[in-house]
């Protein structure tokens, strides 16, 4: 299949936000409480993705992300949001991969590869030489992924409330 890659825009909120939700419902079935999962809303999303897409900086001060969007016959599959390495704002040669999802009807498709190679150029264009992210540690499927991309699994873990319960995420590093 051919994939496109493109930078995001407010019309792509509802896409992303069913990417996202749908993402989360299968992807973390059985790492995250069936409940919370149920209850993410695509509309609710889909406000928050707006309002992302159309804000110049976050509100807590941390640089706003570069947003991308995979495209398969016209229609949005995915998403990657990239950007500045939150932990250390003031480091210009550290990046993060904030999140990267594809709609669960995608995978497979090479909409995954094709976000990844553009968070890559993305980088090397910021002249990032280490990029960082997270992911949650029982997600093997995604692990996997970014192992196969050159990502590096670190010993650094972090607890992160979701709904009402904490999970485990694990950091992973690239050198670029």
């Amino acid at each position: 299949m051919d994939v496109k890659v493109r930078q995001a825009t407010a019309d792509d909120a509802r896409a992303i936000a069913e990417a996202h939700v749908r993402a989360w419902q299968v992807a973390y079935r059985g790492m995250i409480p069936a409940t919370h999962l149920d209850e993410l809303d695509v509309d609710e999303r889909t406000a928050q993705w707006r309002q992302n897409l159309t804000d110049s900086a976050p509100p807590n001060g941390t640089p706003s992300p570069t947003n991308l969007v995979a495209e398969v016959g016209g229609h949005v599959v995915g998403f990657a949001c990239v950007g500045v390495w939150r932990h250390e704002r003031d480091n210009d040669e550290l990046g993060e991969l904030w999140a990267m999802y594809v709609h669960p009807d995608h995978w497979g498709t090479g909409a995954g590869y094709a976000l990844m190679g553009a968070t890559f150029d993305l980088f090397r264009s910021g002249s990032i030489q280490t990029a960082y992210l997270w992911v949650l540690e029982e997600n093997e499927l995604a692990r996997r992924f970014y192992e196969r991309q050159g990502w590096g699994c670190n010993d650094i873990t972090q607890q992160d409330p979701i709904g009402d319960t904490e999970v485990t995420e694990r950091r992973y590093s690239i050198l670029l």
